[in-house]
């Protein structure tokens, strides 16, 4: 790999590089120093990050399907509970029937 005209280097690394890799690990340190000090947090604290934490997960919002392609899956499902494992062009199908992408026959 051959460096752009002008650019230092310092023991093979980029100083663009070597800046990265400082603040990555600075980065790191105050992640660990901050999950020390969670640790040795008395109860109060504790319970505090565990509802913000709890808050924060809440949030998200699951997306429900349609009611007429949860149907049309469900019924799917029954036809072949025997092995309900849709092939590539099984999945293909009940999306363009449900009106739903192949990602959300797929979940």
């Amino acid at each position: 790999m051959t460096l752009p005209k002008g650019d230092k280097s310092l023991g093979g690394m980029t100083t663009a590089v070597q800046s990265t890799c400082v603040t990555l690990r600075r980065e790191q340190r105050v992640c660990a120093e901050r999950w020390l000090q969670l640790r040795s947090a008395d109860g109060a604290a504790r319970q505090a990050v565990a509802e913000l934490h709890r808050d924060c997960a809440n949030k998200r919002r699951r997306a429900n399907l349609p009611q007429a392609a949860r149907f049309i899956l469900e019924e799917w499902f029954r036809a072949n509970s025997e092995h309900p494992y849709p092939s590539d062009a099984d999945k293909d199908r009940l999306a363009a029937r449900a009106g739903i992408t192949n990602a959300q026959v797929s979940n």
